[in-house]
């Protein structure tokens, strides 16, 4: 068995590895490693047949260098940057310094999503051209989600520039993402939670349809303390406080669930409830975030482990009508192939159906979660998955 032979190991507080090879460095310098451009593969082990571990990138990002180990797969030394990370790559460049890389995505100040974001309105064609007459690249299916990439002015009218082509604007609409934000659960703040789903809702003075019962209305994810719940011929109605119903079907609610077997009292585990449209982040028994979410009638119930995150990618499917797209899509984690919590630009309806089968989360509630669970995204890092060292967080979907 071949066994790889690792040449130098760094301590934490090693100098940076010279020309010549000396050890000795410059206070606060480190050994590190330098990617000049593109994106590199990582590995979890030293040899090219290994797990994938993820991928970084950026320009001129810095890594810290923790070892050089010669093994099978890589003419030159492979280069370890992390617990169970190992890279081999022309494009890195071994030096001493201090590491220096940017969190994926990137956020312009102010900005809630790394990019500007126009969604198809209709079935529309794609072309090489900003001409009617132009060949066709695809067609995409409405509500595809298109990054702005400038427009062009003609005589017969205005196209948009994306990603494979151009699109007449008049097909397109301009976004602007939700802006709702889920709740930190804590002493002063505990399950249940609830809101008003992705619409506005109307209350009444008792619990009926009636338009002459009506005295206000409640904006889409308004929060709400539910007093009781009553039914009334078919419908369910509940009471958010003296004389004010609202029917029931149109709140959302929270709720404390019990730790599934198997989950240690310090692990971070999330719950999905398919009938709340809600999630709920734990620590052991410990509820810390709750948030409003959307899925499909497609999404999968049973209990997982986050397989891999994602920073930012585009999300396809093909169909009969055409090709669904939903370009830069940012904060992605899988925990089934296919199947993934993910922002939604797209839309603004959350605590109700608006998904293929992935969970569905606003930005800030999309970031948040992201941030959260394991495994973690180190700064430099496009994409991570899980290893048997390094296990994902528990999900539980029912």
């Amino acid at each position: 068995m071949f066994l790889p032979m690792i040449l130098t190991v760094f301590g934490p507080f090693a100098g940076g590895l010279g020309a010549s090879g000396d050890l000795r460095a410059a206070p606060r310098e480190r050994p590190v490693v330098t990617l000049r451009h593109g994106a590199v593969k990582v590995y979890a082990a030293a040899r090219r047949g290994s797990p994938r571990r993820g991928i970084i990138g950026g320009r001129n990002a810095v890594f810290p260098l923790l070892a050089r180990v010669k093994a099978k797969g890589c003419r030159r030394p492979w280069l370890k940057i992390g617990p169970e990370a190992f890279v081999c790559s022309a494009r890195l460049r071994p030096g001493r310094g201090q590491p220096r890389a940017t969190r994926h995505p990137r956020l312009r100040k102010g900005r809630i999503m790394p990019r500007s974001y126009f969604v198809t309105r209709r079935i529309a064609t794609v072309r090489t051209k900003p001409s009617a007459t132009a060949p066709r690249v695809r067609i995409l299916r409405e509500y595809s989600g298109i990054v702005a990439r400038g427009k062009v002015r003609t005589s017969r009218g205005v196209w948009r520039r994306t990603r494979r082509g151009y699109l007449p604007a008049s097909v397109m609409r301009f976004v602007r993402p939700s802006k709702l934000a889920g709740v930190a659960l804590g002493p002063k703040q505990k399950l249940p939670v609830s809101w008003i789903n992705g619409a506005t809702a109307w209350v009444a003075n008792r619990p009926t349809l009636s338009r002459r019962a009506r005295v206000s209305r409640l904006r889409a994810y308004a929060r709400v303390t539910v007093d009781e719940l009553r039914t009334v011929g078919r419908r369910k109605y509940a009471r958010i406080g003296a004389g004010r119903w609202v029917r029931a079907d149109r709140v959302r609610t929270a709720r404390l669930r019990k730790v599934p077997a198997g989950i240690g009292t310090s692990e971070k585990w999330l719950h999905v409830s398919m009938k709340d449209w809600t999630l709920v982040a734990y620590v052991g028994s410990t509820p810390v975030f709750a948030a409003l979410i959307s899925r499909g009638y497609k999404t999968p119930r049973g209990r997982y482990r986050i397989t891999r995150k994602l920073a930012i990618s585009t999300m396809r499917f093909h169909t009969r009508k055409g090709e669904y797209e939903a370009e830069a899509v940012p904060w992605i984690i899988y925990f089934k192939p296919r199947y993934a919590f993910h922002a939604a630009y797209w839309h603004d309806g959350f605590g109700s159906h608006a998904s293929h089968g992935c969970i569905n989360l606003s930005p800030k509630d999309a970031r948040w979660l992201f941030e959260w669970t394991a495994p973690d995204l180190p700064s430099g890092w496009f994409q991570i998955h899980q290893t048997s060292k390094s296990r994902g967080t528990h999900v539980l979907i029912e």
